[in-house]
């Protein structure tokens, strides 16, 4: 088996906010529906979703 990427999950409160902070910290946004984004930076991504 062969992992080509493995993403981590973040919950956010205030989804907007969050999209704004990491694209702040360097990251493009990505938007892939209502409440769910792909961060990336470089090789690092990850998923912002909105939460509860």
């Amino acid at each position: 088996m062969q992992v080509d990427a493995i993403r981590v999950f973040v919950p956010c409160k205030n989804y907007q906010q969050s999209c704004d902070f990491y694209q702040a910290l360097g990251f493009t946004i990505e938007p892939a529906s209502a409440d769910l984004s792909i961060a990336t930076s470089g090789e690092c991504s990850l998923f912002l979703y909105q939460s509860c």
